[in-house]
This record gives structure tokens, sequence and C-alpha cells, in this order.
């Protein structure tokens, strides 16, 4: 199985324990959200090796998560969320961007891109926003990117061939 199709594995499997595990009626509250899915990229991206594009991504949701676990009803306190998962965002995007001096790719926008769309989606849960607080959706978003990273391996003269055709309106 190659790199990217066992990501995808991992991320399908990811999405099933966001489903299963995290939700108001479930053994997890919505909070947890975060971490469970960040600890899904870092597993994702560990099955996929040192190549792996989650690496970045998933230590800024791991940190995102484990900055709302600690103050929301954590031994933290909720008075302190926003300066605690500032630090927590900044850690992850900060080790994020240390790995490729142990030689472990990470594309700089990856972990940005993480770190705003933890807040776009963080925004979006809030009840006076939106308040996708759904498990079930995140779950398919996270099953819909494993899917995607299951998709047939392209060979070399596919891609070439993609990328010499001019794209006609």
């Amino acid at each position: 199985m190659t790199p990217r199709r066992r990501r995808g594995t991992v991320l399908l499997l990811a999405a099933v324990a966001v489903v299963v595990l995290v939700g108001d009626d479930r053994p997890l509250p919505f909070l947890w959200l975060p971490l469970v899915t960040g600890l899904g990229y870092l597993l994702a991206a560990a099955a996929g090796g040192r190549d792996g594009d989650l690496w970045g991504p998933g230590l800024v949701v791991t940190g995102f998560g484990l900055g709302a676990v600690l103050t929301v009803d954590g031994p933290v306190g909720g008075d302190l969320f926003a300066p605690v998962v500032l630090t927590t965002v900044g850690a992850g995007a900060v080790l994020a961007l240390l790995l490729p001096r142990v030689g472990i790719p990470v594309d700089a926008m990856s972990v940005a891109a993480a770190v705003l769309l933890s807040g776009v989606f963080f925004l979006l849960s809030e009840p006076r926003v939106l308040d996708l607080r759904s498990p079930l959706l995140y779950g398919v978003l996270l099953a819909s990117w494993g899917a995607w990273e299951m998709r047939p391996e392209r060979t070399t003269t596919e891609s070439s061939a993609a990328r010499r055709e001019p794209i006609t309106p």
C-alpha cells in the first residue's frame, strides 16, 4: 500500500472515531473535536511517513484541541481560553516549522491554512454565528479527505500528459 493510501485509511478511521466518540451524547463532549481530529491527522501523517502532508496541520490542530480541552471544563479554566489556545496553536505551528530540520518536509502554507481553518471552523461552531456543532459534519469532511487520499495512483505517463494538455473552455 502506498503512503498516500495508508494516510487515507487512517483518515477514514479518524472520521469514524470522530462520529463515534465526539458529541454531547457521546463519551467526549464536542470541545474534544479538534484534539481527536488533530490526533487523527498526526496518526495519518505517521502512516504516510516522513513525506506526509499532514505533519504541519496535525500539530496545529492538535495544539488547538489541547488548548480547548485544558481550558473549557479543564484544569486551566475557561477564563484563560484565548491565551492558552493561542499559545498551544502557536506551539504546534513552531513545532511543525522545526520538522524540516530533522528531515520531515513541511509546507509553511499548510501550517498557515490549518491555523486559518481552525479559526474559521471554531467561529462557525459558535451558536451566535452558524452553530455547526455536528460531529457528523466533521466526520464526513474527514472521510471525504480520506477517500480522496485513496484515489488510484496516476502513472508518470498520465501525469505528464495531463500537464501538457491545455485547458480549454
